[in-house]
């Protein structure tokens, strides 16, 4: 049921995210509440109904679309990277 509210409601998750630019906020706070447990994520206009730890789902979903797009790079290739915008470009929900 949560894994299903965070598929129909991909878009508007990512929407929140990119004005709040949490993948390069410093601070830990901010950047938490993306992954804290509780009854739902507590971000910006996510709605209650949400499930907690939105976060999570979507560094799967960027995951997931990073492999698909680069599946010859080895996921140690990833982290080594200096620029992070070709791992944030392949995930478009």
């Amino acid at each position: 049921e949560e894994w299903a509210w965070a598929e129909a409601n991909e878009r508007a998750i990512w929407a929140q995210v990119q004005p709040q630019e949490c993948m390069f906020n410093d601070n830990p706070r901010e950047v938490m509440r993306w992954f804290q447990e509780g009854p739902f994520t507590r971000v910006g206009d996510i709605p209650q109904e949400s499930p907690d730890k939105l976060g999570a789902y979507l560094g799967w979903k960027m995951v997931q679309a990073h492999t698909a797009a680069r599946g010859d790079l080895p996921v140690d290739g990833w982290f080594m990277a200096q620029d992070p915008q070709p791992f944030l470009r392949t995930y478009r929900p």
